[in-house]
């Protein structure tokens, strides 16, 4: 497609060719005028169109005549009126639409009158710009990209429905609880015999906390010393032994810092002639 781009040039414009030079004054505001009869104005310029605005002369004997030569075709012929105090300063002279596009050349010369007055000439340089796409090419963007879009809604829509579906929610419950820590005792009698480990858990829902698994055993000591006078008060009364069979730890720096870690070989039992006693040990997991 071919657009245009319209240039102005003032009159006194280095690009505007006067002859003779000296039958021409230019003005304050970039304007030109001649009282000269043959004295002429060129400008070669390359568009479709070209436009002369002059200023009507006032309190002149005789109004000016002068001529347009376009390309060397007829002349047109055009009388300024003379103005009066009220017209405008710069208005429309001399107006040609159409040439073909090319180089052209345009002769403005005074024939008759007095003061021929020039403000500015405007003409417009072609230039080329890519074609505009089709309407069929436009629908079948404007389709894909509304495709594209509907398609990108429904995977967020099913990610979050996914997300929400593996929660686990409820009155008073936490959806994302933080993870805490569930120790459970192991007995073992002094006598050597081998009883089955129990190991302990952890409930946690933060998939972030299964990264880091360890187990060890924990001394008595480290547990309150509440706890471990429960439990000797339960080998003297069996029945108290529900209510302290489970203690579950908070998982908290503090808590972890306190308890005394040792390798598996602390629950390698002894071997005595007593009668078989229990002790109380503990194992903390994470998974």
């Amino acid at each position: 497609m071919t657009t245009q781009k319209s240039t102005i040039l003032f009159a006194s414009d280095p690009s505007i060719m006067y002859s003779p030079p000296n039958a021409w004054d230019i003005g304050q505001n970039g304007s030109t005028t001649t009282s000269q009869p043959g004295a002429t104005a060129q400008l070669n310029f390359s568009g479709s169109f070209i436009e002369v605005y002059g200023i009507f002369p006032k309190n002149v004997a005789s109004a000016p005549v002068s001529h347009y030569t376009l390309d060397n075709e007829t002349p047109l012929i055009f009388t300024t009126p003379i103005g009066n105090e009220s017209d405008s300063h710069s208005p429309f002279v001399f107006y040609e639409a159409n040439p073909a596009n090319g180089n052209h050349s345009l002769l403005i010369t005074l024939e008759s009158g007095e003061q021929l007055d020039l403000s500015f000439i405007v003409f417009a340089d072609p230039e080329e710009f890519p074609a505009v796409p089709s309407s069929s090419t436009l629908i079948g963007g404007i389709v894909f990209a509304a495709v594209t879009v509907m398609v990108g809604a429904i995977l967020v829509f099913y990610h979050i429905y996914r997300r929400k579906k593996g929660k686990v929610s409820g009155p008073g419950y936490s959806p994302n609880p933080e993870p805490f820590l569930f120790a459970a005792r192991l007995r073992r009698p002094t006598t050597g015999s081998s009883v089955a480990v129990r190991h302990s858990r952890v409930l946690s829902i933060d998939p972030s906390s299964h990264s880091a698994i360890f187990e060890s055993a924990v001394q008595p000591a480290s547990i309150t010393e509440s706890s471990y006078i429960d439990e000797k008060a339960s080998l003297k009364n069996p029945d108290q032994r529900t209510s302290s069979e489970n203690i579950v730890l908070p998982r908290s720096p503090s808590v972890h810092s306190s308890l005394q870690l040792h390798p598996p070989s602390t629950l390698h039992s002894s071997t005595s002639d007593a009668p078989p006693s229990y002790k109380t040990v503990y194992r903390v997991s994470q998974w």
